[in-house]
């Protein structure tokens, strides 16, 4: 990704947040000056990290408008916020500014303050319940993500371990990072991806649809094709019956040495012609396994080769990895 087309879909992200956020707590019920304490902390600023990571996942996720994810973005934000108001009063950090401006407390009141963090975090999850256009399931499992990254196992752990257990050494403060800031940003992502419903599917292979297990493997994009050296032992002299296989492949990317020897796959005989499963893989031939040789290797399998356009290959996981990684070190740098 060129720095310039991560500006682009940064700018696009962060403009989706601010006009969505601009929408929330805008009327004026009686209660109007928690409205207003709220949205003084929620719209003053900050480079929208965790809302733009949840936006990007859905996005690779495979979601088809990444715009239905904005209500978890937004909702990861409102917690953030929240975090925010709550870290700069008196009885944590005490601090007067927060993106060069006064903390909620200095303008609002202590009291206040504490109301509108403690206000913002149901309504997160309030955003989460009643957004448009996902499943239940969908909704059900960005909730309990969110729980599980701000809750006492997450943020408010890494918030306690900074401000009543005085961390002093490398592994302590880096618990606490851990904790307070990385199970946010790991939480961005994940939500992206439940949102999106999961991952695609892998594709299927060979062997998952029941065919023998022949090391090789076919990328249609490079059209670069391995096969190992498979070859059929001693065939059988009875009639209807294929060879039986000694696959070295598969074997010997797993670390073994030792072939595995595969039982004939069932064939059955119409007449003197005799058919192998599926169909179109292997013509209608006549005569005993001897004169019908060997089959043709199926097209790929899944473990076998070193594809980078497949994503369950080691090359492609890496390219896959690397994007990610990518993306997180400009938002970063930002």
């Amino acid at each position: 990704m060129s720095e310039q087309v991560f500006q682009t879909r940064y700018e696009t992200y962060r403009t989706a947040v601010e006009s969505y956020l601009e929408t929330l707590f805008a009327g004026s019920p009686d209660w109007r000056d928690l409205y207003e304490s709220m949205r003084y902390s929620l719209l003053a600023g900050g480079k929208r990290i965790r809302p733009v990571l949840a936006l990007e996942f859905a996005r690779l996720a495979g979601l088809a408008d990444w715009k239905t994810a904005l209500p978890m973005a937004c909702a990861l934000e409102l917690v953030h916020t929240y975090s925010l108001i709550h870290d700069d009063l008196p009885c944590m950090d005490n601090d007067d500014l927060r993106r060069g401006k006064p903390t909620n407390h200095k303008v609002y009141g202590e009291t206040l303050a504490v109301l509108a963090g403690d206000a913002l975090q149901p309504e997160a999850y309030r955003l989460i319940l009643t957004a448009p256009g996902l499943d239940e399931s969908r909704r059900a499992a960005c909730g309990r993500i969110l729980a599980e990254v701000s809750g006492a196992d997450g943020m408010v752990a890494g918030q306690v371990l900074d401000t009543l257990h005085a961390p002093k050494t490398e592994a302590e403060v880096t618990e606490v990072h851990r904790l307070k800031t990385g199970a946010m940003i790991a939480g961005a992502c994940r939500l992206g991806v439940a949102a999106a419903g999961g991952w695609p599917p892998p594709k299927r292979t060979p062997r998952s649809w029941g065919w023998p297990s022949r090391s090789g493997t076919t990328c249609w994009t490079c059209a670069a094709t391995r096969r190992s050296s498979a070859s059929p032992s001693v065939p059988t002299k009875r009639r209807g019956r294929s060879p039986s296989w000694t696959c070295w492949g598969w074997r010997a990317a797993a670390g073994r040495s030792a072939p595995i020897r595969r039982r004939p796959r069932p064939r059955w005989r119409t007449g003197t012609r005799t058919a192998s499963w599926p169909p179109w893989r292997t013509p209608w031939r006549s005569g005993t396994s001897e004169e019908r040789g060997r089959r043709p290797a199926a097209p790929f399998l899944s473990g076998a080769g070193d594809c980078p356009h497949r994503e369950d290959s080691p090359a492609g996981h890496k390219k896959f990895t690397d994007a990610y990684t990518e993306y997180v070190v400009y938002l970063l740098d930002l």
